[in-house]
């Protein structure tokens, strides 16, 4: 595999998933490894703090001898493959802050919760484009609740409230925290221009890495800042040693380097224009909906631009127009058919649509059984909620066929049914002759369960009953 990412993907940064690397640590390293052992404690800081190669290796070297882990194998060749998964080797390589595959993990789970195991093809569809609707519609109501909050500000620094204009609801609150840490620093200007030196104000206050201090380089025109953590170029985030360096100096806004346009609240803005083929030869074979949303999406980005001054607007209006009037001017020669009316184009034009009149559309196969009724059913009328038979009237009592139900099985079979007195299938338990009784018991047609006789109840049965019917 990493053969073929070398010669395949030479841009690619290659690296491993830092769980899978430790998820054997624990049977390796024995009770050394336990859940309150002191070289549990120190492995993770070593691994989640350091971004320095020098420190790391001397860390390391400390961290194993000290317990007796000099022979360990395990260790050993995590060591040996160290520049595949520790974090000061690849600090410099944006991955917005993950060391495992949690991302590819996390999106397995999400297509779990939708698509069932061993789901057929349609099914599977069905359900993938409901999970993308459904993270359309989190993402709308995440952008709708950015716009509506109202920001308390914490600090009182002017860069807080810049960056409640710019990042999103979720990106702010870490940034906020960050801020809120590099009020335990301290920054002092170096003898060399442009460089800054951030230490702890309190030397019990000092970083879980142990280093205290740290060394942040900006350029001349103090829009780029470069800080030894390296935790902007591997999170996307300033660090804290940076902030204060911006608190230190007076800034008020937060410099376009420091920030990224993914945790901003403009990040689709122009988005969808990054497509393949968007401005060269490669539109030309689009249908027409692509072409309107490259448009759409070319046209957005020039309003956003047009509106940030009176002359870029200016500008804006006056090249729509010349625009408006070239297509105007032009002959149509080669009009761009709809996706409908490819389909339904006729034989003589399959050669320019590039269409093989060979292939047809499969069969219509129609399936066994009773056909699905495609129309929404109420619940009143869903086949959940069974309704009581009608008495047929006009029916003749001595007629000597079975008396067919009005419920519908799904096998295609009517149910017979059957008289629940006497068991005949000619006529229901109202009609039977052992349920009649005489016209002065109609009213109350009380019956003993027990005996079935008129008069008393099961309660009573076997006991001289006092009881006299209403007439």
């Amino acid at each position: 595999m990493r053969v073929a990412i070398d010669s395949e993907l030479p841009d690619t940064r290659h690296r491993w998933c830092k769980w899978h690397v430790l998820r054997k640590a624990k049977e390796s390293l024995g009770p050394v490894y336990s859940k309150n052992s002191v070289f549990k404690r120190e492995l993770h800081e070593l691994l989640d703090q350091i971004v320095d190669v020098e420190e790391f290796e001397t860390r390391w070297a400390e961290i194993v001898t000290g317990n007796g882990l000099g022979d360990n194998e395990f260790l050993a060749r995590a060591y040996e493959n160290r520049e595949m998964w520790a974090k000061p080797y690849f600090s410099d390589t944006f991955c917005a802050g993950m060391t495992s595959t949690q991302r590819s993990e996390s999106a397995n789970h999400v297509l779990k919760t939708y698509i069932p195991r061993s789901a057929p093809m349609h099914l599977f569809v069905t359900q993938y484009d409901r999970l993308i609707t459904d993270r359309v519609a989190d993402v709308g109501r995440e952008e709708h609740a950015t716009k509506l909050v109202n920001y308390l500000l914490r600090t009182g620094v002017p860069i807080e409230q810049h960056a409640t204009r710019v990042y999103t609801r979720a990106m702010f609150e870490r940034f906020f925290r960050e801020l809120f840490r590099a009020g335990a620093l301290v920054c002092r200007e170096s003898e060399e221009a442009n460089r800054f030196i951030v230490t702890y104000a309190c030397s019990s206050s000092s970083s879980v890495s142990g280093r205290k201090e740290f060394i942040v380089t900006t350029d001349a025109e103090k829009t780029d800042y470069w800080c030894i953590c390296k935790s902007f170029e591997h999170c996307g985030m300033p660090c804290r040693h940076v902030l204060k360096v911006l608190v230190h100096t007076g800034a008020c806004e937060l410099p376009a380097g420091l920030l990224k346009k993914r945790w901003s609240i403009s990040a689709r803005d122009g988005a969808v224009c990054n497509i393949p083929g968007y401005g060269d030869a490669a539109a030309r074979g689009a249908d027409a909906a692509s072409m309107h949303g490259m448009l759409h999406a070319a046209a957005m980005e020039l309003v956003g631009m047009g509106t940030n001054s009176r002359q870029a607007f200016e500008i804006a209006v006056d090249y729509i127009s010349h625009a408006k009037a070239a297509v105007s001017a032009i002959t149509v020669k080669d009009p761009v058919q709809s996706l409908l009316d490819a389909q339904n184009a006729p034989a003589c034009g399959m050669e320019k649509l590039n269409v093989d009149p060979s292939v047809a559309a499969p069969p219509r196969v129609c399936s066994r059984g009773r056909p699905k009724e495609l129309r929404y059913k109420s619940p009143i009328e869903s086949p959940g909620s069974r309704k009581r038979a009608v008495a047929d009237s006009t029916r003749n009592l001595e007629d000597d066929r079975p008396r067919w139900s009005s419920r519908f099985l799904k096998t295609g079979v009517y149910i017979v049914e059957h008289c629940v007195s006497c068991g005949s299938t000619q006529h229901r338990s109202s009609e039977c002759s052992v349920n009649l009784v005489p016209e002065e018991f109609t009213a109350t047609r009380r019956r003993c369960k027990s005996c079935g006789e008129i008069g008393h109840n099961r309660s009573t049965c076997g006991r001289k009953s006092t009881y006299t019917p209403k007439m």
